[in-house]
């Protein structure tokens, strides 16, 4: 998406035509220790609408984002936040 903006801005703004190329993995960060964070509901630094917490930790190369079953949207915002 971010492509299709910045092509459209450079055409609109500047009259500069553009492309792109597919994108590509430049870097893959693996962690290699555990984290873990919580931001509390109702605290002032809080920027989301409930308790949110996220734990880190080193996985398989074939590892993915797990989340719980049932848990469809806190999965949705936590692939969208990070």
């Amino acid at each position: 998406m971010q492509k299709e903006v910045i092509q459209a801005t450079l055409a609109t703004d500047f009259g500069i035509d553009v492309e792109f190329r597919e994108t590509t993995m430049i870097c893959i960060e693996r962690p290699i220790g555990t984290g873990a964070a919580v931001e509390l509901l109702g605290k002032a630094d809080n920027p989301f609408l409930a308790t949110v917490g996220l734990r880190i930790e080193p996985g398989t190369d074939q590892q993915r984002c797990e989340v719980p079953a049932g848990a469809r949207a806190p999965r949705d915002v936590a692939t969208r936040v990070l």
